[in-house]
Formats: structure tokens, sequence, C-alpha cells
């Protein structure tokens, strides 16, 4: 249909310009004919020259009267129809009234009718009237050529309509043609969509998302996570610094961050994202390590890198303390190893040496009833003290390294000081260093572990050991006070060093688990974290002092108890043969004889013979069995003033051997050796 109407006007715009054609060629002839007419009557005769002057004087005759008549027809409204109804767009002539004068085929396609003689604003803007905004004033008053968006009303569609002032029939009107952005404006919209998107997501992000542009890989934009994360006043000061001014001048490698940053975006734009491990800084001096990913975008033929910024700290205190958790468990189960190999080792160790403390007491005693000898005597006592001073030392041994329970009893805190200072303050003297005693608490009990607490004691005289090495006549100090505070009362337990003190930068870290000033190798950054929680859990405080070159102070306080000693109740892992050695020794003084019967169970032969000889001595009647079993049977046919047993025997114990017998034998004294707390449990 389209190209029949285009024919159809193409034909008659033909037969419009035939006249013209026609004129022209008569208009040819008649000048050829005047031109020979006029030189028959002149005296040139006809040559090439005259005939081509003819010849000239036709054409330019022929074509002044063809373009005559082609300026003719371009006025003309056939002409005028035949460019409007062939063009490629919809397109329609209003009068200045908006009354539709003409409409090509594609317009009357978009409305499936005839939409001449109607009002274009009714039809495209669904308008009632002329708005005062309508193109068709301005462009009819000043024949300016104006734009406008129509929808709507077009089908669904959108158009960009311009307004050109023309002449139509005469008379002014404007040419209306309109052009499909349809598709253009629903991709202007989904962009607009996306964009919004990605700005949401973008801004309320969890993690920090900063854009980088090359070629100097400059912040262009941050989200606002980013600009709290590395503390900048906004975004405008945030994409204002280079990237790594948020790290610290070095990576933990020893790498620059800046070289490093170089490399890292490097490999990002070859292979369009990277993934690694950084270390930042914040503005205000923060440390933290970061998951960082870079993206690499293209936007207009132009590349960027999207940095996605997620902060580990969180992370990395979680393995710390899990990595913490696991060195306490290792820890503790090292202790619990060496407290059964202690508690072992110290039975072992402690029978020889009651055998020859026991000894020493016999020849002290022979020697005396044979008049006496000095020398002799001098000597007993030098290997008593020996012998003493090597059962403090199994003592403190198998005190603090012992399994203990979670159970919190009463704790005389002063006590508990003394075990780690008779072990440890010999061996720290040998290196130079003094250990000064200054219990001064009137009151020290609380409710705690004693095996936890010894451990933060052992931890804290081993780093103020270790603050004083390389100094002469380093001094540690261990005291204890009363207070009375606003929480109530409370003992104080100050441990103090003449070492070389802590820095302030690193005294606010101290507790932080893994955070170590020590050497690779000989601190774990472990123990302060450990003691600090343990001390937590009696409801206590643990706080430090220090200054560099003048030395350190710990201060521990723990809510005060109003029992006494007598409350700790149990017995103590020590060495009861000692105290009964001690005691019968002190009875064997004054030459006071005993009687009775006693029954010795040891399963040490030797220490059997000591302990038989001297009661023997002393006028008891001695009978000995080698272990529980042997006793048992002799208990059933025997009755004894007096029973010694050994609680620690192969095969049967000491209490397995008596608890069962309590009350059915005649004994006035059951004394048993080597009992310790947990045999109780």
């Amino acid at each position: 249909m389209r190209n029949e109407v285009s024919a159809k006007h193409i034909h008659d715009g033909i037969k419009e310009l035939l006249p013209t054609i026609l004129y022209a060629g008569i208009a040819s002839v008649l000048g050829l004919a005047l031109f020979l007419i006029l030189h028959r009557f002149a005296s040139e005769p006809f040559s090439h020259r005259t005939f081509m002057s003819g010849h000239l004087i036709f054409i330019a005759a022929f074509f002044g009267v063809l373009t005559y008549g082609f300026q003719k027809l371009r006025k003309s409204q056939t002409f005028s129809n035949i460019v409007l109804r062939t063009l490629p767009f919809p397109m329609d002539i209003v009068d200045s009234q908006g009354t539709i004068l003409f409409a090509n085929k594609h317009m009357l396609d978009i409305f499936g009718r005839d939409i001449r003689g109607e009002r274009c604003w009714e039809i495209y803007m669904d308008d009632c009237q002329q708005s005062e905004m309508c193109p068709l004033r301005e462009s009819m008053v000043l024949g300016q050529t104006k734009s406008i968006e129509v929808s709507g009303a077009l089908g669904g569609q959108v158009f960009d309509v311009w307004h050109t002032w023309i002449q139509y029939e005469g008379k002014p009107a404007i040419l209306e043609v309109f052009q499909n952005i349809t598709e253009r404006k629903r991709r202007e919209v989904a962009l607009i969509g996306s964009e919004k998107r990605h700005r949401t997501l973008f801004a309320s992000s969890q993690d920090a998302l900063m854009t980088l542009a090359p070629p100097s890989w400059a912040f262009i934009q941050g989200n606002a996570q980013a600009i709290r994360l590395f503390g900048a006043k906004d975004e405008v000061d945030f994409v204002s610094r280079a990237p790594w001014e948020f790290s610290p001048e070095c990576q933990p490698n020893g790498v620059q961050s800046s070289s490093m940053a170089k490399e890292m975006i490097e490999v990002a734009m070859r292979y369009g994202t990277h993934s690694f491990e950084w270390l930042h800084r914040t503005l205000s001096g923060r440390e933290f390590f970061a998951a960082v990913t870079l993206t690499r975008l293209q936007v207009d033929e132009q590349h960027f890198l999207q940095a996605t910024v997620r902060d580990l700290t969180a992370i990395k205190n979680v393995e710390r303390e899990k990595a913490a958790t696991q060195a306490q468990l290792l820890h503790a189960s090292k202790l619990a190893s060496l407290g059964s190999l202690a508690a072992g080792v110290g039975h072992e160790i402690n029978n020889p040496l009651a055998i020859i403390l026991t000894n020493c007491d016999v020849i002290s005693r022979l020697v005396k009833n044979l008049g006496g000898n000095e020398e002799i005597a001098s000597c007993l006592e030098d290997q008593r003290k020996a012998v003493k001073r090597g059962a403090a030392i199994v003592k403190g041994l198998r005190s603090f390294a012992r399994v203990d329970t979670s159970e919190n009893k009463m704790i005389d805190i002063h006590k508990t000081i003394k075990g780690p200072l008779s072990f440890f303050g010999p061996l720290y003297l040998k290196d130079g260093i003094a250990i000064e005693e200054r219990l001064n608490s009137r009151q020290p009990f609380f409710v705690g572990n004693e095996g936890k607490l010894q451990q933060v004691i052992i931890n804290l005289l081993s780093n103020a050991k270790d603050a004083c090495e390389g100094k002469d006549g380093g001094i540690i100090t261990v005291e204890t006070a009363d207070e009375v505070a606003a929480e109530g009362a409370r003992v104080v337990l100050r441990i103090s060093d003449s070492g070389s003190g802590i820095s302030q930068e690193h005294l606010t870290k101290i507790f932080e688990p893994f955070f170590t000033t020590k050497p690779v190798g000989k601190g774990t950054g472990i123990g302060l974290p450990i003691s600090y929680s343990i001390i937590q859990s009696f409801g206590g405080t643990m706080s430090v002092e220090s200054e560099q070159g003048k030395g350190t102070s710990f201060r521990i306080a723990v809510p005060l108890s109003t029992a006494t000693s007598g409350d700790t109740g149990g017995l103590d892992k020590t060495d009861n043969a000692s105290r009964e050695q001690e005691r019968v020794r002190e009875e064997a003084k004054d030459a006071r004889k005993f009687s009775g019967h006693a029954l010795i169970v040891d399963d040490e032969e030797t220490l059997r013979e000591v302990y038989k000889k001297m009661l023997t001595y002393l006028g008891v009647a001695v009978t000995t069995a080698p272990d529980g079993v042997t006793a048992l049977e002799i208990l059933k046919t025997k009755t004894f003033d007096c029973v010694f047993v050994d609680n620690k025997m192969p095969g049967m114990s000491g209490l397995a051997l008596i608890l069962p017998g309590l009350g059915l034998w005649s004994c006035r004294v059951i004394l048993i050796l080597t009992l310790s707390r947990s045999s109780l449990v």
C-alpha cells in the first residue's frame, strides 16, 4: 500500500511537470529558429562556430524554462504531498488551533483510524484543552523548532515530537515529526533502576566498598562502611587520600605497602579478580587485618577496580582465643603429667630422705648416750638441714605441679605464696636476683583455687626474673596488704620488680592473647591473659603499673574472706612422715620411754627398719608388714596401740587397709603416712 501511494503521488507530480517540459521544448525550438533567421540576413557565412552558438542557445532556453517549472513544482501542494507521504516515520500537519490537517500512513497506523480534523492535544496528550506549555504556541509565533516528549495515548509508546513552522495550502501550519523513543526510554529506565540498585547495595553493604580509577589508582568513591572503617570524615575526605595511606608503611612480610599494593592491582587487572589478606591502618592509627578482593570493571571502554574490604578483627580474635584455649589445655595437660610424675618422684625421694633424717636422730641419740661429741653433732645437724632443704624442694615441686580441680575453697594466700618462693628463691638468687617478702596482710584468706593462684604467682615471678636479667642486683618484691574499698574488704597481692619496665605503648596490650615483648622462642603471650582470667574467676582484679628503666608492678586484689586458717580443711600434700618424725624426735629428746605395741606397714624395707629402730629405742614393741594384705591378716589376730601405714603401696593402699576397719580394731592411734588430698576424693 505504501508503495502504491508513493507511486500515485509521484505520477501526479510527473503529470504536473509535463506542461513545463513541453514549454521548455517549444521555447528552445523558437530560440533556435530565431537564431537561424537572423544569421540568414547576416553577411557571415554558416560555419561550425555558428552551429555551436545556435546549439548553446537551444540548450540554455530549454533548461531555463525547465528550472522555472521545477521551482513552481516545489511550491505546489503535489510536491509537498510526495515528500510528506514518503517519509519513513510518523508525521502530521496541524494548524494554529491544533487541528490535524494531514497525517501520513505511519501516523495513521499508530491510531488505526483517520485522525484528520481532531485536536492534537486530545489524542496525543489526553488533555481536554491546549496546555500553556504547548509548543504549538511558540513555534507558530516565533517560527522556531521545538520538541516535546509524548506518551500514554500513543498506543503505550513514547515519542519525541518535533514542531516546525511551514506553509501548508498557503496558510501557516506546524509540521509535527514523531521519533519513536520507546526502546531508548526502556533502556534508560532499566539503567536508572540498575544504577539505583547498585547505589543502594553499594551504600548499604556491611563490607567496605571502594572504586579505584587509573592511572594513579586513586579512590573515586567509597561507601559509608568504608568511611567508618578507616575513620575518614566523609567521602570527600576519603577519596582525597591515596589507598596506601590506609596501610602501615610495611606489610608483615617487610615489603612496603605502596609497592605491594601496586603488585596486587596489577594481578587484579591481569586476571580480572584477586583476593588476599592485607594489614590496614585507620587514620587514628589502629591496625587490623582484612580480607581484600579486587575486581576489574569496565564502563564505557574504561577500566576500574572495585575493592571489597572485610574487617577480620573479630575472626582473628576468635582464632587467638581458640589458640589460647588450646595452649591452655596443652599447658594443663603438661601440668597434669608433671603433677603425676612429681607425686611419684616426690614419694620415692621422700622415703630416702626420711631414712637419712631418722638415722641422723638415732646416731645423734647414740652419740649423746656415749658422752656426746660436738663435732659429730654439728655434722649431723648440717646433714639434717640439707635433708630438710631437699624435702622442701620436693614439696614445692609437688605443690605447684599437681593436678588441680576447678573447685574453689578457702585459701591462705600467705601459705600459697610460700610454696613457689621456697622453690624459686634459691634458684633466682644464683642468678643475682633476690626475692623479698613483705607479707603484711592480717587476714590473708579468700575463696579460690590454690593451684590456679600458684600458676598466676609463678607466671608473674618468671616474668619479673626475665625483666631483671642483665641488671646487677635485681630485686623482686612480693607483698600483701589489707584494703577496704567501695566493693568491700580485699586482700591485695603485689609482685614488683626492678627490671627494664614496659613502654606505655605496650602496657595497654599486655593482657591481649599472644602479645609479648620477649624474643621469639622465649615468650608465648598467653601467660598474662590466662592469669588475668584466673583472677577474674575469683571475683578479683588484676592491673599493672610500669615505668621504663625503673620496673613493673602487678597488683592483684581479691575479696577478703573472714575464715581462718583452720577452715581450709583436708590433709595437704605434704610429707606427713617428716612431721611425725619431728614429733617423735622432740619426744625422744625428753629421754622418756614409751610402752605399747605398734604395727608399721610400708612397702620399703629400709624405711620399715628405720621406724622399727626408732620406736624400739623408745621402748615400743614393733611388728612390721611389707604390704596391706599381710597387715590385714595381722590385724585380725593381734591388737595394737598404734598403727603406722604408708598410703602409697602396691596392691592395697593405706586407706584401703584402714577405712574398712575403723571402729572394729582396738587401735588407739592410726597414722597414715604420705596422705594427699587427692587420696580422699
